[in-house]
């Protein structure tokens, strides 16, 4: 694409990273992501592919940070203030998950 078009703008790197990041989520069972500057939410679908133990681990060792949400969400209080940080903590959540 930059050998065509030249350096991308912000906006279509963002698109390419987000697609990145729901393809990952997806294998996962993840049906929907929201995130914002306090925090976010994940939706999983009825079976999703990760490991319960390593889901209950993740809210044991951080009961302030993350908490289920209903049976299929899982709620997350983090400062993610840029857009920047919120695909770091994103990417970061959804390959510890995949890591199971």
């Amino acid at each position: 694409m930059i050998d065509r078009f030249g350096l991308l703008p912000e906006p279509t790197k963002h698109l390419f990273r987000l697609t990145a990041l729901k393809l990952n989520a997806e294998s996962l069972g993840i049906l929907k992501i929201d995130a914002h500057d306090k925090g976010g939410k994940f939706e999983f679908d009825s079976e999703p592919k990760i490991d319960p133990m390593r889901l209950i681990q993740l809210i044991q060792r951080q009961p302030h940070i993350f908490k289920l949400d209903g049976p299929t969400g899982l709620r997350f209080t983090l400062k993610m203030p840029t857009v920047e940080e919120r695909f770091q903590q994103l990417e970061s959540l959804v390959s510890n998950l995949q890591a199971a």
